[in-house]
């Protein structure tokens, strides 16, 4: 895709200071509503190309482009200062637009990361990619179970997001797959901007290994919260936690 010339949707609701909520990969903008960030917040939750209500989208295999439309709609609807929020993919986004726009406002990773992929996972991706596109049912029910940390305890939740990622087009799962794949390391503009940096992190996330990220940031003053009894999806793991250390962070210093 060689311009950013269409916007993406976007839900809006509460009042107050403005959060801009970036989902993760086979998610939409739905993932937040557990959280009720609403009940302090002015929301703006998006869907990304090919999630949610944004799946008519053109298809895009840049993290820096995925950023450059989320930029846009932003600015089109006058959004022009906010915090972040990111999760797993949406994180790699709000990295993204956090560098290109100067970002003034807050970050919070929820279980992401700043890393590129090592070869091993770049080839992961592309299979990912190659799976979906072939058949992209079975790549859903398998991938989504592995994001819990004990996925029989939330049968229901993971049903429910295998149904919502049935209706992602499966050329925007492959190339949310490449974007994922062709991104770049993102710490140094973690360590330039740790003040405004926070991470949540799942105790047992496979996907982010929490002791790569405790290595990396240890000194950099960069605050880490462990979310116990939680993986990849800590939001919908363990709600409750979340909610409250989100909100913490959020309110400080307002």
């Amino acid at each position: 895709m060689d311009n950013q010339d269409f916007s993406l949707s976007f839900q809006e609701k509460g009042k107050g200071k403005t959060i801009v909520l970036l989902h993760g990969f086979l998610e939409s903008h739905k993932m937040w509503e557990p959280l009720r960030l609403d009940t302090h917040f002015r929301i703006i939750a998006i869907d990304l190309p090919g999630h949610g209500q944004s799946k008519h989208a053109p298809t895009i295999e840049n993290m820096k482009q995925i950023a450059l439309v989320v930029l846009r709609t932003l600015e089109e609807n006058d959004i022009l200062e906010f915090d972040l929020i990111g999760h797993s993919l949406g994180g790699y986004v709000a990295l993204e637009l956090f560098e290109s726009m100067k970002q003034k406002g807050k970050l919070i990773l929820l279980n992401s990361n700043y890393w590129q992929d090592d070869e091993k996972k770049q080839a992961d991706r592309l299979r990912v990619a190659n799976l979906a596109l072939k058949n992209k049912k079975l790549f859903i029910r398998e991938a989504i179970p592995g994001l819990f940390s004990r996925p029989e305890k939330h049968q229901l939740a993971i049903e429910t997001l295998i149904q919502e990622a049935f209706e992602i087009p499966a050329e925007h799962i492959a190339s949310s797959a490449i974007a994922m794949r062709n991104r770049q390391d993102k710490l140094k503009i973690m360590l330039e901007n740790s003040e405004k940096i926070s991470i949540l992190q799942g105790e047992t996330d496979k996907l982010c290994p929490l002791e790569r990220i405790e290595i990396d940031v240890a000194w950099s003053g960069i605050p880490i919260t462990i979310i116990p009894n939680a993986g990849h999806m800590s939001h919908l793991e363990n709600t409750k936690r979340v909610r409250t250390e989100l909100l913490k962070i959020l309110s400080f210093g307002n």
